[in-house]
Order: C-alpha cells, then structure tokens, then sequence
C-alpha cells in the first residue's frame, strides 16, 4: 500500500516510472533483475532441499520440530515461486500485465501472510522446545506426535489469514485511475493501514521475543549446572532455532518498522520521497533474502546433515 503523497512521486519520475522500479528499488534494472534472479534460485534451492529431506526421511516425519520447521519452510518457498517470479517478470516487462487478484495475492504475500506465518513458526517450535524441557519428552525423532504440528501449521495459517486479509482490504482503496499503477492501492484509512503492519509481524515478534526468554529461563541453569539430562544426554543448545530467531528478526524489523511510520509520517517533497524510496527498497531485498538465510540455518541442524547424508549415500 502507498500514501497519495508516494504514489504522486512514483508517477512523477522523468519518462514516468514503471511498476518494477517500485518494488526493486535504486539498482539498475539489469542489476535489480539479475539480484532477483539468484534470489528466486537461492529461495526455492535452499527450501526444497530442507522440505524433500524432512518428507523423505521416516525419522524426520515423526519430529514435531521438523515438521513445524517445514510450515516455516513452505511459508519461505511461496516467497520464491510466486513472489520473486512476479517481481521478475515486472521488472523484464517493465509493467504489470496480470489481474488486479493476482497483485493483491503478492502484496499480501510478500507483506503481511508470509511474514506472519514463518515468525508465528518460529514461535511454535520454541514452545515445543520447551514443553520438552519442562514435561520431559523427548523433543526428537521417533517420539513426537505428528498431528498436532500438521494441525497447528494450517492454524498459524488461517489465523494469519482470516487477521490479514480483511485489514489490507478495509486500509487500502483501488486505484483505478493511474494508468501506470491501475493495480496499486492507496491507504484509505490510517487506523486500519497501522492495524494491518501491526499484525503483520509485531504481535507475532513479540510471542517469540517471550518464548525465547522462557527458553533460556528454563534451560540456562540446567545447563550451567549439568543436570539437565534426558534419556541419558544432554539437550542440546537450539543453535538452529536460536539463528534463525536473529536473521528473522534482523531482517524483518526494518521493513516493518518503515512501513508503520510512513503511514503515520508520509513524505512531503520530492527529495524525501526519493530518499525513502530507495531505503524501503533495501528493507524489501532483506525481507527477501530471509527467505533463503533461514532454511540455511535449519540446514546445519544435526539431524538434517543426516538426513542429507543418508539421501547422498542412499
């Protein structure tokens, strides 16, 4: 969604800009759509590797970890199939030939569903961590349920979706009369655009801000003090959840703290408008690249490596 005062700048560029420059920013055309090329490759790469070894592997399938890292991992790969593919094929066309649906689906995709679901992941796998911890069981392979992490992951989505939608619809209005961005919607209602980035990401920061406190809470002095024994061994340190916690964070803040003041604050003069324009963009090309740091992260969890290992050696 963008303010009058944005779009009035986006249509004011010599030659009058085309959609693509919006979403990739101050980089070269050449150099936006090559960036986003290895991008698309980088997502869909990394994240089909981590959901054909999670589903190919009989000891992975019965994890609830590793089946809550594939939510995350499904909510990643639609960033590189359906996102990243339309974002190209803009910038190569240099305009918007698809419906007015589809845009609003990658509007809501790449700003709001896909965002909420993968923190909303993150945050459910810190919990199951530490059900571990507190009651016991075994957080691994053979010894978790599979239902209840297939259910919560179409919950986290419904729940994002059912939240999101209306908000983007009820904070936007159509712009029908721009024959350069016909697509693009306009904030409507300051109240509803805050309401929609607030619940796109800050809540959903916040319950994994909480989980991860508890989780040191609760592992720290068992851990100092060596007792924090199961079934013979020590748990180990989620070092994988722990760094994707920080690239999802790190990544994610800036964009949507931007988008929350520019609602609030929108840009007055060329010059501002120009200079917001390009760091936005930069925040967009790091929201992009979580989609692939993240299943790096899941990669280098012991039990991965094993599971691509066995699928190398058969």
């Amino acid at each position: 969604m963008l303010s009058p005062n944005h779009l009035d700048m986006f249509v004011s560029y010599p030659g009058g800009p085309q959609y693509q420059q919006m979403l990739l920013g101050g980089t070269d055309r050449h150099e936006g759509q090559g960036l986003l090329l290895l991008f698309t490759l980088l997502i869909i790469t990394f994240n089909m590797l981590l959901i054909l070894l999670i589903t190919t592997s009989a000891v992975l399938r019965q994890s609830t970890k590793h089946l809550l890292i594939l939510n995350v991992a499904v909510g990643d790969l639609l960033m590189g199939v359906l996102v990243c593919p339309l974002l190209l094929d803009v910038s190569i066309r240099q305009k918007w030939i698809f419906s007015c649906h589809t845009h609003n689906t990658l509007m809501l995709f790449r700003t709001s569903l896909v965002p909420s679901v993968t923190c909303l992941g993150l945050f459910l796998i810190n919990v199951f961590y530490i059900h571990r911890i507190t009651s016991h069981h075994l957080y691994a392979p053979n010894k978790a349920e599979v239902i209840m992490p297939i259910v919560l992951g179409f919950v986290i989505w419904l729940l994002s979706i059912i939240t999101l939608v209306p908000l983007y619809f009820g904070a936007s209005s159509p712009r029908n009369s721009s024959s350069v961005l016909a697509c693009t919607r306009v904030v409507s209602d300051e109240t509803s655009a805050h309401l929609y980035v607030i619940f796109s990401y800050f809540p959903q920061l916040l319950c994994i801000l909480a989980s991860v406190i508890l989780m040191v809470y609760v592992h720290l002095p068992g851990y100092l003090s060596r007792n924090l024994l199961f079934y013979g061994e020590h748990i180990q340190v989620p070092v994988d959840a722990i760094s994707s916690i920080i690239i999802t964070i790190a990544l994610y803040t800036p964009y949507f703290i931007l988008e929350f003041a520019t609602i609030a604050y929108p840009c007055l003069t060329h010059r501002k408008c120009s200079l917001l324009h390009m760091v936005s963009h930069v925040a967009m090309w790091l929201v992009l690249a979580k989609s692939f740091l993240v299943p790096v992260c899941w990669l280098c969890c012991r039990e991965i490596r094993q599971a691509l290992k066995c699928l190398c050696c058969g």
